[in-house]
C-alpha cells in the first residue's frame, strides 16, 4: 500500500481549475448532469454540468470522455465551464466487449475516495484505453490493467508461487485472496492461464499488443473473454478489497487532520 498524503483537501479552492482527466460516472438531473471526474493532480471530483439548448457540454461529458476540463469552483460547488475533448467511447463504438470492460473498470475507479490524487492510476487508465483502441482482446487487456493497478499499490500477489506452501506453481491452482494456492483439492485456473496473466501484466505496451496478436489469433472474441473471466473476477475482488482499505485509511487521516 502506498503512503497517503498527510493532508486531504476536502474542498477545492475558489476560482478556476484546469485539469486533464476522464469522466468516470454521470447522474442525470432535470436541467443538469452530475459528473464524477478523475483529474490529474486532484483525484475524483464531482462536478455539475449545465444542460440545455445552448449547452455544448453534454456530449463531452459522457462516461469515458478524455480531455482537458475547465471548472469554476465556488465554495463547495464545482461547475464545468469548458471542455477540450481528446478522445471518447466513440473510438470503441464497434467493440462492444471492450466498451463493457472499460465501463466495468471505471465503475471500480468510481469507488475510490474523492480528492485523493490518483495520477498513476489515471496513466494506467489511459494505457488501458489505448490498448483497447489498438484492438487488444478485452479479457487480457482488462486483466493487464487490474494487475498493473494492484502492482502500483504494492498488493499484487506473487503469481509464480503458492501463497500457502511457497512452492513454485507447477500446475492448476485455486485463486485466493492472498494469491495462487496449489496445495488444495479445488483448482480453477490452469498453469497456462496463470502464465498468460503474468505476460499480460508485465509486458511493455508494444510487446503486449504483439503478444496478443500471436497468442490469440483471430477467433471467437466472446469465448476468449469467457476464458479470462475467472481471473478478472478474482482481480476485481482484490481491487475492491484494496479500495476499502484505502477508504478506511483516508477517513482516519481526515479525522486526524480535523483533530490537529
Amino acid at each position: 500500500m502506498r503512503s497517503l498524503p498527510l493532508h486531504l483537501h476536502r474542498h477545492l479552492p475558489r476560482g478556476d481549475l484546469l485539469a486533464h482527466g476522464v469522466v468516470v460516472r454521470r447522474e442525470e438531473r432535470e436541467r443538469s448532469r452530475r459528473v464524477l471526474f478523475l483529474l490529474r493532480g486532484h483525484g475524483l471530483i464531482w462536478g455539475t454540468v449545465p444542460l440545455g439548448s445552448r449547452s455544448t457540454l453534454g456530449a463531452a461529458t459522457e462516461v469515458m470522455s478524455w480531455g482537458e476540463f475547465r471548472f469554476h469552483c465556488s465554495g463547495r460547488s464545482v461547475a464545468l465551464r469548458e471542455v477540450s475533448l481528446v478522445d471518447s467511447y466513440v473510438s470503441l463504438r464497434h467493440l462492444p466487449l471492450s466498451i463493457r470492460g472499460a465501463v466495468d473498470v471505471l465503475e471500480l475507479v468510481g469507488h475510490l475516495p474523492c480528492f485523493l490524487p490518483q495520477d498513476d492510476l489515471l496513466t494506467l487508465l489511459w494505457g488501458f484505453f489505448c490498448t483497447l483502441k489498438e484492438l487488444a482482446p478485452s479479457g487480457p487487456a482488462e486483466a493487464r490493467f487490474l494487475g498493473r493497478w494492484l502492482a502500483s499499490e504494492g498488493v499484487l500477489p506473487d503469481l509464480s508461487r503458492c501463497c500457502e506452501c511457497s512452492s513454485p506453481v507447477g500446475g492448476p491452482t485455486r485463486l485466493s485472496d492472498q494469491g495462487p494456492v496449489c496445495c488444495c483439492p479445488h483448482r480453477e485456473v490452469s498453469l497456462e492461464q496463470l502464465r498468460d496473466l503474468g505476460s499480460a501484466v508485465y509486458l511493455p505496451h508494444r510487446r503486449f499488443l504483439e503478444w496478443c496478436r500471436s497468442r490469440f489469433p483471430d477467433g471467437d472474441a466472446r469465448a476468449l473473454r469467457a476464458r479470462w473471466e475467472v481471473i478478472i473476477l478474482w482481480m476485481r475482488g482484490l481491487v475492491r478489497a484494496n479500495i476499502l482499505l484505502t477508504g478506511r485509511e483516508t477517513l482516519e487521516l481526515s479525522r486526524d487532520s480535523d483533530e490537529a
